[in-house]
């Protein structure tokens, strides 16, 4: 989902275009600490063989970087009605409580399966990924036909542990507060494993937070480049060698950033074929360890500007559309199946046209999408 244009020239091409410092260092223990660098996830139905996976619920607790607010989404696969998401906004005391309490409840001594991947030790195709305070836990579980006995087993106690730690996570989500939401807040918490990439996104996107070119960037989508593993970490691949590796990662270097309109990847974990989006890096944030971060931002794209405006318009006027359909235009998002309204609102009039079947071509690829008479534009392919 995150972008992968993380070359040395597209850096240097980045800086080129206009820094500006804004004073945030890397180190200290409150980026450390810090609660919106946290998150936990967890997948139902991560379990594959001959097929694929079919991935039954998605949850995504954590901090969004763009509403600056923690929330809790959820998204569930139902049969007859495709994905539904909801979204539950959470005050920060509530957030701390729910993940001090799976700290505190022993989630970070459980045990991982050995080698990562090769079974389902907690016996229900369920993973959770949880990063907080500097714990990084995660399971996995086989995603295909190949299977590994691990070599580290839990108890019946640990097993219910992690079931109810599970039904703690799923409760937050399903608050009264709940409110409807889209695909696009799936994208709304960034999900970095490593606890160093974590902190450095965390100042990063703090480097934004006073300027006022940083309402123009996607945060919640960053990209970092990846560290080229020693020699020595490539000889040993045990799961200990490869968590020290991700623990001791370097808290400083750039963090890139996409602009707020443009679409998110597609979503393939929930059986969505959504078109992919280009997501540009198009803000760099640089961390040092003994200076000021710095900002570069690339010139914006012709019509850009015009374009959101225009989406904003058409959600703003029609009032057939849902709130959840509205942030999807003026995200510039088509779904496989979606409203004549939103698919104008972000595209404009299709290349081809056959019936109710609209032909984009996007970024090389033909695109078809199937207009739906109904109000709601939300519903999945087959």
């Amino acid at each position: 989902m995150v972008a992968k244009l993380l070359t040395s020239a597209l850096l240097l091409a980045s800086l080129q275009a206009g820094m500006q410092s804004a004073p945030v260092t890397a180190g200290g223990e409150s980026t450390r600490d810090d609660p919106r660098g946290s998150f936990l996830e967890i997948v139902v139905g991560a379990v594959g063989g001959i097929r694929a996976p079919l991935t039954r619920e998605r949850l995504l607790i954590g901090y969004d970087w763009n509403r600056r607010e923690f929330r809790a989404v959820a998204l569930v696969n139902q049969a007859s009605t495709g994905v539904e998401v909801s979204v539950t906004a959470l005050t920060p005391e509530e957030f701390a409580a729910l993940m001090d309490g799976m700290l505190e409840r022993g989630l970070g001594s459980l045990p991982l399966e050995d080698p990562a991947g090769g079974a389902d030790i907690y016996g229900c195709g369920t993973t959770l990924a949880f990063r907080h305070r500097g714990v990084a836990w995660e399971n996995q579980v086989p995603g295909g036909c190949v299977r590994s006995p691990s070599t580290l087993q839990p108890t019946q106690e640990q097993v219910q542990t992690f079931n109810e730690l599970v039904a703690s996570a799923r409760k937050a989500a399903s608050s009264s507060t709940a409110r409807p939401g889209s695909l696009l807040d799936a994208f709304s918490i960034p999900t970095l494993r490593s606890v160093a990439e974590a902190r450095r996104f965390v100042l990063a996107a703090e480097a934004l937070a006073d300027d006022p070119r940083g309402d123009l960037l996607d945060l919640n989508r960053p990209s970092l480049p990846a560290r080229k593993r020693s020699i020595i970490e490539r000889l040993d691949s045990s799961r200990a060698a490869a968590r020290a590796a991700a623990h001791g990662e370097l808290e400083t270097g750039p963090v890139f950033f996409p602009w707020r309109w443009d679409q998110p990847g597609a979503i393939s974990t929930l059986g969505w074929v959504a078109p992919i989006g280009r997501a540009e890096p198009a803000g760099c944030v640089v961390i040092y360890p003994d200076r000021p971060a710095e900002l570069s931002l690339s010139p914006l794209p012709p019509g850009a500007s015009e374009a959101q405006q225009h989406r904003a318009d058409v959600a703003r006027a029609h009032v057939d559309l849902t709130e959840a359909e509205r942030d999807l235009v003026r995200a510039g998002w088509v779904l496989p199946v979606s409203s004549e309204a939103a698919a104008l609102a972000a595209w404009g009039p299709p290349a081809a046209q056959r019936g109710d079947e609209w032909h984009y071509e996007r970024d090389g690829r033909l695109v078809t999408v199937q207009i739906t008479r109904a109000r709601d534009g939300l519903v999945p392919a087959d």
